[in-house]
């Protein structure tokens, strides 16, 4: 460009804005060198152009997704300067009240962004099949960094497969972190876009007119076909990775510098760019003069409070006698039929299949543009189900089995679980995730685990645990009428095909359950104080329904059995009334036994300073064979049970 190019008008706003994202960050650095900053900056100065384009072609509705260099982006979308900066800074003030800090920002206007590289491309993808009877469109920032998340592919699977509205728009900068992509990256990712499907486009940020034109086009023509585009946009980081740890060659950097479209509009028109610099200047300073100190009182929680009234027992509602995969069905058919805004997807779900368990059996039929079928990718179905969440939707993700479900740990941990909180708590994640667990079925190592204690105590987050025992039907209806955070529900592949009405005990034990919204369940004599405390959940319920009876028929012992819903956050009143009456507790788990729930009962009734006896139960400390044989001696026996159950009680 020489000095008498002429800059539309178009050119010029996009120029105005990069040029004031870049002092807005040059800012940031600054006051991260004087102290007044905590964490990271990740700037993109360099890359600001991806960020102004922004403003310039999204219309109302239309969302944004970001990574971890998401300043640029944030104030195109927003131009919420102020925000960002106080967010950075730490204030209560900031785009999320402090929490989020640089990496993790939100805006009510459409902009999310979150620090797990490449980890939003499912979460797009979801958001962009709300917006398909729109003439809106997700448009989702990556860097070529992320082409190196297996997440990243599998989220293009999916984008391509259901059409979805949505621009792809790869900031190629050649770099990950301080690591050249040469060194990293085979083939071209062109080769690997158009292999599903998608259309690829290719720009660079050094001609920004046709750079401005290209990503206008593109953004045209994704609201006119429906259809999404993938455009990768060479460009050039001029400032460290984070902060100050930049080991790339100067000549290189140097080389880049003099070519940077800013610096050549600040020689080519000078007087232009002085005032919007100026006006960039004068505006942030104006802020930062009124905001010298940043406070913030945001609650941070530190103690669980899972039921503040005092525990009561009620009646339990039975009797349906009612297989347990047909009640599950009926509560779910039924929701959906009331709420247009439940959603369920999954592997092998559709009908006829309707399911590994046949739970969705005809639902796809009765609900088809609510009910579909999903490729074998489970962390891309729980990003996509993250993804219809925020768009208003209440998605149920069928995990086959649930052995699966360290495939999508990442996005229960880092994304589901995180969201609310992290972005100020201006709006809630009703997101479930149905699955099976247990083994006695022959199933073997990676079919039969359970596993739940690794999704247990992750904060904003709720596990439930399904038996036949405590009504599975009203469980579920309650649930999807009154979800408001991320739920794991766990139900037992055994307890499927069995009825939900207890047998009938000659000794007067009877269920009740807890006066909260997701009760808890207890079985006991009434006005008979027991002799042993046992704790079980899940598929154990029934076994130890009976084993319980026997024990008191035919050896006059008597137990109380807690079985907690819910797992986490975990109600331990329950437990702690009946271990003070007992001072004997037992648990039975279906897990090897380091680190599980049990373990944590014990330790918070030991913090508790309650007197008591424990003995826990648990599998052997080994994978689970396939073999009848080894498979009976991996789980402690029913016998197993009692004869302990019976020693105990002699203690």
């Amino acid at each position: 460009m020489t000095s008498n190019y002429e800059y539309n008008p178009s050119l010029l706003r996009v120029l105005e804005k990069s040029i004031l994202i870049r002092k807005t960050e040059e800012t940031l650095l600054d006051l991260f060198s004087k102290g007044r900053l905590n964490g990271t900056v990740h700037t993109c100065i360099g890359q600001e152009y991806m960020g102004a384009i922004l403003s310039e072609v999204l219309i109302d509705g239309d969302v944004v997704f970001s990574n971890h260099r998401c300043h640029g982006h944030y104030i195109g979308r927003t131009d919420d300067v102020e925000g960002l900066i106080l967010e950075v800074m730490g204030s209560s003030l900031g785009a999320v009240s402090g929490v989020g800090g640089s990496q993790h920002l939100y805006h009510e206007k459409g902009f999310y962004s979150n620090g797990i590289l490449g980890g939003m491309t499912p979460v797009a993808a979801g958001y962009a099949h709300t917006l398909k009877n729109s003439n809106n469109l997700a448009c989702f920032f990556i860097g070529d960094g992320a082409t190196g998340e297996g997440v990243f592919y599998e989220a293009l699977n999916l984008i391509s497969k259901f059409s979805l509205p949505i621009i792809i728009i790869n900031e190629n900068n050649n770099y990950s972190q301080s690591t050249s992509r040469s060194q990293t990256f085979f083939g071209d990712i062109k080769s690997r876009v158009e292999g599903f499907g998608l259309e690829f486009r290719k720009t660079n940020i050094w001609n920004l007119e046709n750079f401005v034109d290209d990503l206008a086009m593109a953004f045209n023509d994704i609201r006119s076909s429906k259809k999404p585009i993938y455009v990768e946009v060479d460009c050039y980081r001029l400032k460290a990775h984070s902060k100050g740890d930049d080991d790339r060659d100067i000549n290189e950097i140097n080389e880049y510098l003099e070519k940077d479209p800013i610096n050549l509009f600040k020689n080519q028109k000078n007087k232009i760019y002085k005032e919007y610099e100026e006006s960039a200047n004068q505006r942030i300073e104006l802020f930062l003069e009124k905001h010298t100190s940043v406070t913030n009182d945001v609650a941070i929680s530190k103690k669980l409070v899972v039921n503040d009234d005092s525990l009561s027992w009620l009646e339990t509602e039975m009797e349906n006698n009612k297989r347990v995969n047909d009640l599950i069905y009926e509560a779910i058919s039924e929701n959906m039929d009331e709420n247009k805004d439940l959603m369920m997807i999954g592997e092998d779900i559709e009908h006829p299949y309707g399911g590994a368990f046949k739970i969705s059996r005809d639902l796809s039929a009765n609900f088809p543009e609510r009910v579909f079928n999903m490729p074998d990718s489970e962390q891309a179905i729980a990003g996509f189900g993250n993804g219809l969440s925020l768009g208003g939707k209440i998605p149920i993700c069928e995990i086959m089995f649930g052995d699966f479900m360290g495939l999508i740990f990442d996005q229960w941990l880092n994304h589901a679980a995180k969201f609310q909180k992290m972005y100020g708590n201006k709006f809630e994640v009703p997101i479930i995730f149905r699955t099976p667990m247990g083994g006695k079925r022959g199933y073997g190592p990676t079919h039969s685990q359970n596993i739940e204690k690794h999704f247990l105590g992750i904060p904003n987050t709720q596990v439930i645990s399904i038996n036949p025992r405590n009504a599975p039907k009203i469980i579920y209806d309650t649930l999807l009428k009154t979800i408001d955070r991320p739920t794991i529900v766990i139900e037992n592949k055994l307890d499927y095909t069995r009825k939900d009405s207890p047998i009938h005990s000659h000794s007067g034990y009877k269920y009740k359950k807890t006066n909260t919204k997701i009760y808890d369940l207890k079985y006991s004599i009434d006005n008979q104080e027991p002799d042993i405390t046992m704790v079980c959940w899940g598929g154990l319920v029934c076994d130890m329904e009976l084993l319980i009876n026997d024990l008191t028929d035919k050896e006059e012992i008597v137990v109380e059995m807690i079985c907690p819903t819910m797992l986490y956050p975990l109600n331990i009143q329950p437990i702690v009334e009946s271990t003070i009456k007992t001072k004997k507790l037992l648990i039975v788990e279906d897990d090897n036994p380091f680190g599980t729930l049990g373990s944590e009962i014990i330790a918070q009734l030991k913090c508790l300073n309650i007197e008591f006896n424990t003995i826990q139960l648990n599998t052997a400390n080994d994978i689970i064979p396939s073999s009848r044989i080894l498979e009976e001696k991996h789980y402690v026996t029913n016998q197993e049970v009692y004869n302990t159950a019976k020693e105990f009680f002699l203690k």
